[in-house]
């Protein structure tokens, strides 16, 4: 019986597998302040908060005190996990990406100050507006100081 029994947690758990989020670059940049997202189905503002380095990327959104609206978490360009609006997807971007999460990667770039074709990117003072023309998402951001 207690080989039967062990035998059973082997199987019942041998398919769980944890999944651990890589370390962020200590030595990344961080951002803050507030931001409009606007598409052709939603719209929302929030507060943001970014951890960015040439390798990796830390975005989350949030409403008020505690309540997150969504969370991006990029190492490399071999891993990605988000999290928001009731769906999570955690995968390597080199092989496939949902498409609605392209111009929320994209925004790793934009933030750095890469060029990208996709995205026209309109910066004044601590204002920064990213236009996305293909799928009629537009980004704006007013940095904290």
């Amino acid at each position: 019986m207690i080989r039967f029994l062990f035998a059973l947690c082997l199987l019942v758990f041998a398919g769980c597998q944890s999944l651990h989020t890589p370390a962020a670059n200590p030595g990344g940049q961080f951002l803050t302040g507030q931001m409009h997202y606007a598409s052709t189905k939603r719209s929302f503002v929030g507060d943001f908060t970014a951890r960015i380095s040439q390798s990796d990327f830390q975005f989350d959104v949030t409403k008020g005190p505690g309540v997150p609206l969504l969370s991006l978490r990029e190492s490399g360009d071999t891993y990605v996990h988000f999290e928001g609006a009731g769906h999570s997807w955690t995968g390597n971007p080199k092989i496939f990406t949902p498409g609605k999460l392209k111009s929320w990667l994209a925004l790793h770039d934009v933030l750095l100050g890469r060029a990208r074709a996709d995205v026209r990117v309109t910066r004044q003072g601590e204002q920064l507006i990213a236009d996305f023309p293909q799928t009629g998402e537009r980004f704006a951001f007013q940095f904290s100081r």
